[in-house]
């Protein structure tokens, strides 16, 4: 969740900037993306330790987890984050009613 705020605040950014919404997006994420991968990774990292132990519950943790943080790491934070962000459009208020 940490590095979902990161990204937006990235976003925002460049956004108070008067970047473009489209252009806010990719650069927020192009800014972002090594310091979020690197976090998911060593997240990634440290739940697999979990899946060499001898109890089978903390083994079932640690594949879940580590999972979860692939799939967060790579498809929210890389497709669904930016096509949501693009799909709701320009926050000023572009969509006019009637």
């Amino acid at each position: 969740m940490d590095y979902h705020v990161f990204l937006l605040s990235r976003i925002r950014e460049l956004r108070n900037r008067g970047v473009a919404t489209a252009s806010a997006i990719t650069g927020g994420i192009a800014s972002s993306a090594g310091v979020v991968t690197s976090a998911a990774v060593i997240m990634v990292a440290v739940f697999s330790i979990f899946a060499t132990l001898s109890v089978i519950a903390f083994k079932m943790f640690g594949v879940g987890m580590a999972a979860a943080m692939l799939i967060d790491g790579t498809v929210v934070r890389g497709m669904l984050l930016p096509a949501a962000m693009a799909l709701l459009g320009d926050p000023t208020g572009t969509c006019r009613a009637g």
